[in-house]
């Protein structure tokens, strides 16, 4: 009990106390999200409309995704250097959302379209009737 006790206190003497408030604050970070993740696939599978199961599968396949990405970002970060990786990495998180946002934007102007159409019919079967009436009386 003693010896893993002087082995903490040797790990702690041994990085810098700016490392340890670093590591407290990824720590408490990391697990207070953790608690929030379960509602926000909740909240997720609300607002797509679709399947827990669904939703959940796509948080694991982006993980995954993430997981085997580390590795060649690693060395590209190497090769190129970290700031050209960062600004590569924002270019490309704001094409993504903005692509997400012209699908989300089209499908909002396919329901409009819809509405319209099926709007318009009612009016043209409306102006055949009175037509029909119109020649039904002269």
């Amino acid at each position: 009990m003693g010896s893993g006790l002087s082995r903490l206190l040797a790990l702690w003497h041994t990085y810098p106390t700016r490392f340890w408030l670093l590591f407290a604050g990824v720590f408490f970070s990391v697990s207070s999200s953790s608690f929030i993740w379960p509602f926000t696939t909740i909240f997720i599978a609300e607002q797509t409309q679709s399947s827990l199961a669904l939703t959940t599968l796509m948080f694991s396949v982006e993980a995954c995704a993430s997981l085997l990405s580390v590795g060649r970002t690693s060395k590209m970060m190497d090769l190129y250097g970290h700031k050209v990786m960062m600004i590569t990495g924002l270019v490309l998180q704001a094409s993504n959302l903005l692509l997400m946002t012209e699908q989300i934007q089209l499908i909002g102007i396919q329901k409009c379209l819809r509405k319209l159409k099926a709007k318009l019919q009612i009016k043209i079967q409306l102006i055949y009737k009175l037509i029909s009436l119109q020649s039904f009386l002269i």
